[in-house]
C-alpha cells in the first residue's frame, strides 16, 4: 500500500543494530554504555540471617534482588555499581561471634564494589578489621584515616598508601566514563574506639583538601563521596560535620553524589544540597537504594530515577514508618523476592555453628519494650528498665543509659541471651561516681545542654527543667535497696536554685558515658570515678548485668517503667 513501509523481522533487527551503533557514535551523550545503575546499602550491623520478627530478610534475599537488577541492566547495556556506607560490624551476636566473616563473604557473593569504613568497624581490635579486609574482594575506603605516628605500616599494594592503612579512593569505568569514589569516615570514631594504630582527621577538612586535587588530576566524569558521616539537615552529627556539611561546603564544583550511612536514614528520594545529591538506605539490609544515572561527561549527569526498594517489605503501620524515619512510606517499593539458595545455605551453616544455648529463654516480659524504634529522641520503657537493672545490681542511687546503646526493641514474650546480646552488643563496663547534690544538678544540666535528653534514660531520679536549668530534683535517698522500683522512695533534694539536702549519691552508668563519650559530659576528673569490679560472680558489663537482673526478676511488667523522667517547660 502506498504511503506505508512494511518491515519484516530481519529488517527490524538490522535497523535496531544500525541505530544502536550509529546513534551513540553521533550522539555519545546518549550512549546506554554511560548509563549507571547505582545500588547502595548502609549500616548492616550483622543482620545476615532472615529475621521476620525484626522485619529483616537477610542477605540471601538481597542477593536475589541484586542479581535480578544486574541481569536487567546487562540486557539494557547499563553498568552497575554496588556500594556500602559501612558499619557492617556490631548488632547481632551470631555475626559478632564470627567477627562478621559471614557478612563480608556474603558481600563478596553479591559483588560489592566498595565500602566506606564505619565507626563500628573499630569496635574490634585493629587486627580484626585488617582480617575483614583480607576476606573482602572489594576495597575499604577511608581518605581521612591515617596511621598514628610511629605505628607499623602495611603493604600499600594490599591496603592503602604510605600514609593510610586503607585506600582513600578508587576509579571505576562506566562505559567510556570515569567514576571517582572517595571514602570518608566520621572523626567522632576517635571518641568511641580504643584503637591506637590510626588517627581520624576531620572528614570535611580532608574532603576540601583531597577532592579538588583528585578532580584536577583524574578528571572524572562523576565524583561520588562514599561516606559514614550521617545526614542531618542542620549539617552536624553530635557536633561533627555530616553529609549535609560536605555537600554545602564543596558543592557541585567538587562533588556530584554522596552515598551515606551512620544515621540510618531511609531516604525515599535524593536530598539535593548545593547541587549535590545525598542518598541513604536505612539500616540492616531492609532496603536497597537504586539510582539510575546518565553520565554526560565533564562532571555533568542526570538522575533518571531513584527508588528505595523494600526487600520483602510488608505493609507497615504509620508508627513503624516513623520509627524507620520514612516520611513518605508509600514511596517505598515493596518487593517480594526469594532467598538465593547458595547464599542462604552458606549463611545458615554459620548460624548453625553459633552456640544453641543462647536461645534458651530465662525471663518473660508482659508487653513490648521500645528501644531502637520509638525510643529515638525520648526516654522509653526499655531504657528505663535497663537503667533500673544497673541500679538494682550495683546498688546505685542514680543510674542512666544512652539510647545509642540500644540496638533493637524487645517484643512481648520470652527473652533469651541472644536477644540481650543483640540489644546491647558493645559489652561496656560499668563505672560509678560519688557526687554531691549541687554537683549532680550541674552534671544533669550539662547532659541536658549536650544531648537535650533526646536519648538518655534514668532510674532513681526525677526532675523538672526550665530552659537549661533544673528547677526541682527528686532522688532515691534510700541507698542500697535493690528491690526498689524506679519511682519509689524519691525525695526532693533541690528546688529553685537551693540545695535542700546535701547528700552524696552513687551515680552509675557505662564507663563509655562517664568518660564523656557519645556527647556526654566527662566525669573522669571526678576523684571518685571508678570501675565496678567483680563481685559475687557478677561481671559488671552492661549486657551481663541486664541478663543477671532479668534472671532474678524472671517476669517483668511494662507498667513499672512507663513514666518519663524529665518534665521540660
Amino acid at each position: 500500500m502506498e504511503g506505508f513501509l512494511f518491515l519484516n523481522n530481519r529488517m527490524v533487527k538490522q535497523f535496531t543494530l544500525f541505530f544502536s551503533v550509529f546513534i551513540p557514535c553521533v550522539f555519545p551523550q546518549y550512549s546506554l554504555a554511560n548509563q549507571l545503575v547505582l545500588l547502595h546499602t548502609n549500616d548492616h550491623h550483622g543482620h545476615y540471617i532472615q529475621d521476620p520478627k525484626q522485619r529483616i530478610f537477610g542477605m540471601a534475599a538481597r542477593k536475589t534482588l541484586i542479581d535480578k537488577l544486574r541481569a536487567t541492566a546487562k540486557v539494557k547495556g547499563k553498568s552497575i555499581l554496588l556500594l556500602s556506607g559501612g558499619d557492617i560490624n556490631t548488632g547481632t551476636p551470631e555475626s559478632d561471634f564470627f567477627d562478621a566473616e559471614p557478612d563480608f563473604r556474603a558481600m563478596n557473593m553479591m559483588g560489592y564494589d566498595a565500602m566506606s569504613i564505619g565507626n563500628h568497624e573499630f569496635d574490634n581490635p585493629f587486627k580484626t578489621l585488617l582480617k575483614q579486609q583480607s576476606w573482602s574482594k572489594f576495597p575499604f575506603l577511608a581518605a581521612n584515616i591515617y596511621y598514628s605516628k610511629g605505628k607499623k605500616k602495611f603493604n600499600p599494594s594490599t591496603h592503602g598508601d604510605k600514609d593510610r592503612p586503607f585506600k582513600p579512593y578508587i576509579v571505576k569505568i562506566v562505559g567510556d566514563k570515569k567514576v571517582l569514589i572517595v571514602g570518608f569516615t566520621t572523626e567522632e570514631t576517635a571518641k568511641f574506639t580504643k584503637v591506637k594504630e590510626v588517627l581520624f582527621r576531620p572528614a570535611l577538612e580532608e574532603a576540601k583538601r583531597i577532592l579538588p586535587k583528585l578532580n584536577r588530576e583524574i578528571k572524572p566524569d562523576l565524583t561520588i563521596a562514599l561516606t559514614h558521616l550521617g545526614y542531618f539537615v542542620a549539617g552536624m552529627h553530635r557536633g561533627f560535620p555530616a553529609d549535609y556539611s560536605l555537600a554545602k561546603e564543596l558543592g557541585k564544583k567538587h562533588l556530584d553524589i554522596i552515598v551515606g550511612g551512620h544515621t540510618q536514614k531511609a531516604l525515599v528520594e535524593p536530598h539535593i544540597v548545593n547541587g549535590v545529591a545525598i542518598v541513604q538506605a536505612g539500616e540492616w539490609g531492609k532496603y536497597l537504594g537504586k539510582m539510575e544515572v546518565e553520565i554526560l561527561g565533564k562532571r555533568k549527569y542526570k538522575i533518571r530515577s531513584y527508588d528505595l526498594l523494600g526487600v520483602n517489605y510488608k505493609a507497615v503501620s504509620t508508627d513503624f514508618a516513623r520509627r524507620e524515619d520514612v516520611k513518605n512510606i508509600g514511596k517505598v517499593k515493596k518487593l517480594i523476592v526469594k532467598e538465593d539458595r547458595t547464599v542462604s545455605t552458606y549463611l545458615r551453616d554459620f548460624y548453625k555453628r553459633y552456640p544453641a544455648k543462647l536461645d534458651e529463654a530465662f525471663a518473660t516480659i508482659d508487653s513490648n519494650f521500645d528501644g531502637r524504634g520509638r525510643g529515638r529522641g525520648k526516654e522509653t520503657n526499655l531504657g528505663r528498665l535497663i537503667s533500673h537493672s544497673i541500679c538494682y545490681i550495683t546498688h546505685g542511687d542514680i543510674c542512666f543509659f544512652n539510647n545509642g546503646g540500644l540496638r533493637i526493641d524487645l517484643d512481648k514474650g520470652t527473652i533469651t541471651r541472644r536477644d540481650i546480646l543483640a540489644l546491647m552488643p558493645f559489652n561496656n563496663e560499668l563505672c560509678h561516681v560519688k557526687i554531691k547534690t549541687k554537683e549532680l544538678v550541674d552534671y544533669l544540666e550539662k547532659i541536658y545542654k549536650a544531648t537535650k535528653y533526646r536519648s538518655t534514660h534514668f532510674s532513681g531520679v526525677r526532675f523538672t527543667v526550665e530552659g537549661y536549668k533544673i528547677k526541682d530534683l527528686y532522688v532515691n535517698i534510700e541507698k542500697g535497696n535493690p528491690s526498689l522500683i524506679p519511682n519509689n522512695s524519691l525525695k526532693k533534694v533541690y528546688s529553685n536554685g537551693k540545695v535542700l539536702k546535701d547528700k552524696v549519691f552513687d551515680v552509675a552508668s557505662t564507663c563509655f558515658l562517664t568518660r564523656g563519650r557519645d556527647g556526654y559530659p566527662n566525669m573522669e576528673k571526678v576523684k571518685t570515678h571508678e570501675k565496678y569490679g567483680i563481685n559475687e560472680g557478677i561481671e559488671y558489663k552492661d549486657s551481663l548485668v541486664f541478663i543477671d537482673f532479668l534472671k532474678q526478676k524472671k517476669k517483668v511488667t511494662g507498667k513499672e517503667y512507663s513514666v518519663e523522667t524529665v518534665q521540660s517547660k
